[in-house]
């Protein structure tokens, strides 16, 4: 937004409206947005970290994720100390 002010959507649990949330960002649809007149995307959205398709979570993870150019402003440049193996 224009005045440096983010909008989240967050999901403190599985139990607050998750599931159906998670169903249709995984369907394909459009990206969820605002429920405003300005119909844009929220600029962060965040909550537990799911086994999709599965209802399932993690226990004790969240994820966090930044949809507007906004949101990505105020993350600082990153550097990358060290790199894992994807295959474990």
């Amino acid at each position: 937004s224009p005045d440096g002010h983010l909008e989240a959507l967050v999901f403190t649990n599985e139990n607050c409206g998750f599931w159906p949330f998670v169903t249709y960002c995984r369907s394909g649809s459009t990206p969820h947005s605002r429920s405003n007149a300005t119909n844009m995307e929220y600029d962060i959205v965040y909550g537990p970290v799911s086994i999709w398709p599965q209802q399932l979570v993690i226990k004790d993870c969240d994820q966090v994720s930044f949809h507007t150019v906004t949101a990505l402003k105020i993350v600082p440049a990153l550097s990358v100390a060290a790199t894992g193996n994807p295959y474990f």
